[in-house]
């Protein structure tokens, strides 16, 4: 969980490096195996994971376009949105294909103007008891847009999650300006030939090498 909120930083820069697109990183499984304890803990190093405080933990409880609203202008920071069971669409597909594409929906205002597009990138994680691919149209782009994580006891006991929440609703924040302060030191440049280095490693290792081993390849490396 750590791994997969820290890479955020990492993720905008080849976002604008690469052209690549938002990591969307979905967590699902039965209640009580620790899926909201794992999206707290991802966007703790970044800030607080506390929902009633307007932290980096938000609801799946609101319209598309609250969504959407929450992400403008997230660069390089995780943002989660817990239980998407409880949101009313049954269908994820579009909302999957906006926040992987970073842009909002071309609009136009009262005169017929274009509105300006709001854009964000780095780490999107959402949790909920089902899958999102389940719930969505069975388009091969969505695969590749969508990484999901699924049936993860993500902690090990009842004591081991309330110690977990108690400890990062403590502690927030910190580990975040370290990572930074290291992308800093390593330059771009670097980060972008690491990225290139894992992702020909990742390709190698897939068994049936098809148009989307690049693109699989070009997510799973960013994690790396």
């Amino acid at each position: 969980a750590l791994t997969i909120g820290l890479a955020a930083p990492v993720a905008s820069i080849l976002n604008s490096a690469k052209a690549l697109e938002v990591q969307f990183v979905h967590l699902y499984g039965d209640s009580s195996m620790g899926k909201t304890i794992a999206s707290s803990l991802a966007v703790s190093p970044y800030g607080s994971p506390n929902p009633k405080k307007k932290g980096l933990v938000q609801t799946w409880n609101a319209t598309d376009n609250a969504v959407t609203s929450a992400l403008r202008g997230v660069h390089g920071v995780p943002i989660a949105f817990d239980e998407a069971s409880i949101k009313g669409s049954n269908d994820f597909t579009c909302m999957i294909y906006t926040v992987a594409g970073g842009k909002e929906k071309m609009r136009l205002d009262r005169e017929g103007r274009m509105r300006p597009q709001s854009t964000w990138s780095g780490i999107f994680i959402s949790n909920a008891e089902h899958s999102l691919m389940s719930n969505s149209k069975k388009n091969t782009g969505l695969a590749i847009r969508l990484t999901e994580l699924g049936n993860v006891n993500w902690t090990r006991s009842a004591e081991h999650a309330d110690a977990l929440k108690q400890g990062i609703m403590e502690n927030y924040g910190q580990a975040g300006f370290l990572m930074a302060q290291k992308i800093l030191e390593i330059g771009i440049e670097e980060i972008c030939e690491r990225h290139e280095e894992y992702r020909n490693i990742l390709v190698k290792e897939i068994k049936t090498v098809d148009k989307f081993s690049d693109r699989i390849g070009d997510k799973v490396a960013i994690f790396l």
